[in-house]
């Protein structure tokens, strides 16, 4: 198991960086730090790369896909970059980055992806 980013993620993450304010770069720095985290964790122990996240806040799961696997927000308390991920194929794959405010809108359409 790795964590994989889709092609469409990783243009609005670099955007996000590149056109953000300082407080959105900051979260940015903190949700690919926490990425790179989780793939350096699941390495290790692919079963269980949800708990820790879960314990502490930094990841939660309020929706689930049609295949039944849970749609996960990364850094949920963030206001400007949020990942969405979920397992696909064996990897834990990054979908989507979005605000607060976009975050319900984009998990509706990522349901029936």
């Amino acid at each position: 198991m790795q964590v994989l980013v889709s092609d469409e993620a990783e243009t609005e993450l670099y955007r996000l960086a590149q056109e953000g304010s300082v407080w959105t770069q900051r979260e940015v720095a903190r949700t690919y730090v926490y990425l790179r985290y989780l793939n350096e964790k699941i390495a290790a122990a692919p079963d269980f790369w949800n708990i820790d996240g879960s314990a502490t806040g930094f990841l939660q799961s309020f929706t689930t896909r049609r295949n039944g696997n849970p749609i996960w927000r990364l850094c949920p308390t963030h206001v400007s970059c949020i990942a969405l991920l979920t397992v696909q194929d064996g990897d834990l794959l990054v979908l989507a980055f979005c605000s607060r405010a976009e975050i319900e809108t984009l998990e509706q359409t990522l349901i029936n992806c």
